[in-house]
């Protein structure tokens, strides 16, 4: 089972806040058959173990997250979902690839393409119309204008090295039909896998 997530294709997705990486998760796993998982799941996870409320905010989220880091390595997120991902196969779960959502930092990156069919894809946008997509974890935490701002200008500076990284560039300033028709066909240009449909 360790030799065929070795082979299958494992996909990154990074980017800025609400770049559009979970509708590219949801593509792949509808239109490849893969699993997928957020490193924002992976934290929760891992929190659920140790008998803390789930529901965390987007900030306490990215705490927990770099502590866990700090304390396992840069790429304990990926790795844990990695295994999570090869149990539900143990458990009968069939896929064709794995994706991971909401890559972080240069070790996850490095991580990912280490794998033999391994791709870190670059989700992007403009600004004013990533600050205009909803997004219901800002509203519950009454995140205006200027803390978008903050906290996306942050989150550029310190991801710039995984986004200069990543094989591909998706840019996501359309409809999600045209997301769709860019999703496929960076899969198939560089994995060569068709879609089911």
């Amino acid at each position: 089972d360790v030799e065929m997530i070795r082979t299958i294709p494992v996909i990154g997705l990074a980017g800025p806040i609400r770049a559009g990486k979970g509708e590219v998760a949801k593509i792949l796993a509808r239109r490849f058959g893969f699993y997928t998982f957020t490193t924002s799941q992976i934290i929760q996870d891992v929190l659920r173990f140790d008998e803390v409320d789930t529901y965390q905010s987007r900030s306490v989220l990215g705490e927990v997250g770099h502590d866990l880091r700090k304390s396992f390595g840069g790429d304990f997120l990926v790795t844990l979902g990695i295994r999570q991902a090869i149990a539900a196969h143990n458990r009968g779960s069939r896929f064709n690839g794995i994706v991971i959502e909401g890559c972080r930092n240069l070790d996850e990156g490095v991580a990912i393409r280490n794998f033999q069919n391994g791709l870190l894809l670059w989700i992007d946008a403009q600004y004013d119309i990533r600050h205009k997509r909803p997004d219901y974890r800002f509203r519950l935490q009454g995140v205006g204008e200027q803390e978008f701002a903050r906290r996306d200008t942050f989150e550029q500076e310190w991801m710039d090295p995984l986004k200069q990284m990543a094989q591909v560039t998706l840019i996501n300033n359309s409809s999600l039909e045209e997301l769709e028709s860019g999703v496929v066909d960076v899969i198939y240009q560089k994995l060569n896998l068709k879609p089911f449909f």
